[in-house]
């Protein structure tokens, strides 16, 4: 590449992509130096991603030669597991049961309550709906699905 030039954002020829990713994921890629290879993700890396760099044997200059790149090692990159954060549980009934003066501390949980549950990045409501299940009697007794609601108290 000449000094000062910049293959922009648009999509490369692929012999000019030094590497791929075993994964699909959307990325809009360019050479900003001779050297330097960027990679900006479209969106956020998807969380618990384990994929590995295949290296492109066909790589070639600005001017089309050929670039050996010798016997290079494998790379695996992993982005973070999410992690889910139980909040606050909640009841109106007990709270008018009590007149305000019994807060729901610890595990315990009437029916009606409510608890908050976060998460430390994006999560897809339908697929949680689906995934979370809610027991009863320390976890002996599963409760039926159709008791529990979900739905996002925060919207980016």
């Amino acid at each position: 590449m000449s000094l000062g030039g910049d293959f922009g954002v648009e999509t490369l020829p692929n012999d000019k992509v030094p590497f791929f990713f075993e994964e699909d994921i959307p990325f809009v890629a360019r050479w900003v130096q001779s050297y330097v290879y960027r990679l900006d993700p479209i969106g956020a890396y998807p969380n618990d991603l384990r994929t590995r760099i295949v290296w492109n044997k066909n790589l070639t200059t600005w001017d089309g030669i050929k670039f050996d790149m010798g016997d290079l090692s494998t790379v695996t990159i992993r982005t973070e597991s999410i992690d889910m954060f139980k909040g606050d549980i909640t009841s109106e009934a007990a709270l008018i049961a009590t007149d305000g003066r019994w807060p729901l501390i610890g595990e315990e949980m009437l029916p009606g309550g409510r608890m908050e549950i976060t998460f430390s990045g994006d999560v897809s409501i339908p697929l949680m709906k689906n995934a979370l299940a809610l027991y009863q009697n320390r976890g002996n007794d599963l409760i039926s699905d159709n008791e529990i609601s979900v739905f996002s108290c925060y919207v980016n």
